[in-house]
């Protein structure tokens, strides 16, 4: 998993892995399977394009002014 905002995710590290890992085996349907997750930070997140529509998504969804 490759993630530019690293502290957004790993501010309550055990729990929200965990979470993480448990939604992701439901929706693959990995009854009998566990996911490992390795996560990659991402050094420039605003300079990937895909990230930076996802956090223009975000705070135009959140209604945020400009």
């Amino acid at each position: 998993m490759y993630i530019g905002f690293p502290k957004l995710l790993l501010e309550n590290r055990p729990q929200r892995i965990e979470e993480l890992q448990m939604n992701a085996q439901k929706e693959l349907n990995c009854v009998n399977r566990k996911i490992n997750i390795a996560i990659t930070r991402i050094t420039n997140p605003y300079g990937r394009p895909n990230i930076l529509a996802e956090f223009i998504a975000g705070q135009l969804k959140n209604r945020v002014s400009f």
